[in-house]
């Protein structure tokens, strides 16, 4: 007469075990134990190759904004000064021609370029007269001090930056932009010359950053 009753109490007393280990945790054997610092892992960067500096602040800008194909962030180093314009030049190599309404003598400001003779630009045409210096794949070769010995027209350098410009039909071709600690004096994309080519024939020796050390894009 009492089996159901003590069948029931035995029933409750199981239940209430159950819900005593659940409130528990049950077993916490994997569990960390309290005050565990989590340690986080730092996150993983693939090192990326950098242009040795030159430690002259407009040559590394210059050479920056070249490797990364800005060519305004160039056109701002460009130093423009004044030149006497002429009505009519008998071939590359002058002064620059006078522009509708300026007369001749009239001081325009330019820089100078050469590619085999000189030329000069003018501001407004400087993104089409850079392009031999921005179009196919380019990397810095070396930069060297002049001496004093380099120049396009009368605009003198103290820094060569000799650049390296590959994919045209003609092979490798050195560029050279003449430098002061102010910014650019003048661009000479050569006559068909590599960069090699290019330092022998100016006699380039005093390396600030060598050929060896360069970055290669």
């Amino acid at each position: 007469m009492f089996t159901r009753p003590l069948a029931l109490l035995s029933t409750l007393a199981l239940i209430a075990g159950l819900a005593m280990m659940a409130a528990c945790g049950g077993d916490d054997s994997d569990a960390a134990p309290p005050n565990t610092p989590t340690i986080t892992q730092p996150p993983t960067s693939t090192p990326v190759p950098g242009t040795q500096p030159s430690g002259i602040a407009a040559v590394d800008k210059a050479i920056a904004a070249v490797e990364a194909g800005d060519i305004d962030a160039f056109i701002d180093l460009i130093l423009l000064a004044p030149e006497d314009c002429v009505a009519r030049n008998d071939g590359l190599g002058g002064p620059p021609l006078c522009e509708p309404g300026e007369a001749p003598g009239t001081p325009v400001d330019v820089v100078p370029f050469a590619s085999c003779e000189g030329y000069w630009s003018r501001e407004g045409a400087l993104s089409q007269a850079l392009r031999p210096l921005f179009d196919g794949q380019v990397r810095l070769y070396a930069v060297y001090e002049t001496g004093g010995n380099e120049r396009l027209f009368d605009r003198e350098g103290a820094y060569a930056v000799i650049f390296e410009v590959t994919g045209g039909p003609n092979g490798p071709q050195g560029r050279d932009v003449i430098m002061t600690d102010e910014g650019v004096v003048g661009v000479n994309f050569g006559c068909g010359q590599s960069a090699e080519q290019l330092v022998e024939f100016h006699q380039l020796t005093d390396a600030i950053v060598e050929p060896d050390d360069v970055r290669t894009q």
